[in-house]
């Protein structure tokens, strides 16, 4: 059961907080420091909102690409370091190629929405 305010709402009113009452009245180098702590909080927010089973499905991704039983998501993503720096991983092969693709998409959704290269890209 999720009671309200959700996490969520709770880091929208905050960032609200921030932006609207905080950040106006500050001097300079004070108004961008809120602003970042803002941006910070958003990003927060996008990771908590984030579809529930995106780790468990990058994991099963790592796993099919590296042939790998390996369960833990950092063990996989070094392994899959690992394996391209030593040659063991074609770095054509359109699986790999589409992992990497997918997490790129993944993370900038949550570090940077609004990039321009980000909407260009993945939000047709």
């Amino acid at each position: 059961m999720t009671d309200s305010p959700t996490a969520v709402e709770l880091l929208d009113a905050v960032v609200l907080f921030l932006r609207e009452q905080v950040k106006p009245p500050l001097e300079a180098a004070s108004a961008r420091d809120a602003r970042i702590a803002a941006s910070l909080l958003q990003m927060v927010r996008r990771e908590l909102a984030r579809p529930a089973g995106d780790e468990t499905e990058e994991i099963a991704r790592l796993q099919s690409l590296l042939g790998s039983r390996e369960c833990d998501l950092a063990t996989l993503n070094r392994l899959l370091c690992t394996r391209i720096a030593e040659g063991g991983i074609d770095v054509t092969n359109p699986a790999l190629s589409a992992h990497l693709w997918t997490v790129t998409a993944a993370k900038l959704a949550i570090d940077q929405p609004a990039q321009s290269t980000y909407v260009r890209v993945f939000k047709r």
